[in-house]
């Protein structure tokens, strides 16, 4: 298999991806949150990088819709991509969050920005912003596909 074709398979499969991502919620915010270095200045692992995401989706979870709702199984709806950056220094998410109805895009923003601050490893950077079109979907998968966080992705269930 040439180069050429590699890439526009990856590419096939990359918008594939994207257009059941797109179709699984109404998503309402974009977000991107860097992660904070290692303690002791090494590399940050993309193993912590993914425990303090899942962290901090579910304490999202719990702030927006409340422990109750959480036991009975109800989740905001979410998608995430891990990266590195263009030099493997830089780990960071991109997510896509659907707000639950009841709650204003300016308090949902609210609850993400909140739920960053108490989640243990995110936080030096972030990025919340209106989910405007697939693009951001599209974005999130130039990552590669292998950093698609599939345990996050879910639809809305309340």
């Amino acid at each position: 298999m040439s180069a050429t074709s590699s890439f526009h398979t990856e590419r096939l499969q990359r918008d594939e991806y994207a257009k059941w991502l797109s179709d699984l919620a109404d998503w309402s915010h974009a977000v991107t949150v860097t992660c904070q270095p290692s303690l002791m200045g090494f590399d940050r692992s993309q193993s912590s990088t993914i425990s303090a995401t899942i962290n901090f989706v579910h304490v999202l979870n719990r702030l927006v819709l409340g422990r109750t709702q959480i036991k009975q199984g109800h989740k905001i709806a979410c998608v995430a991509v891990c990266g590195n950056g263009a030099y493997g220094d830089n780990p960071h998410v991109h997510l896509a969050f659907q707000a639950p109805s009841h709650m204003s895009y300016e308090a949902m923003k609210q609850a993400i920005s909140c739920s960053i601050q108490r989640t243990h490893g995110l936080g030096i950077q972030e990025d919340i912003q209106h989910y405007t079109s697939d693009g951001w979907i599209k974005y999130m998968l130039d990552h590669g596909t292998e950093g698609l966080l599939v345990q996050l992705t879910t639809p809305a269930k309340y």
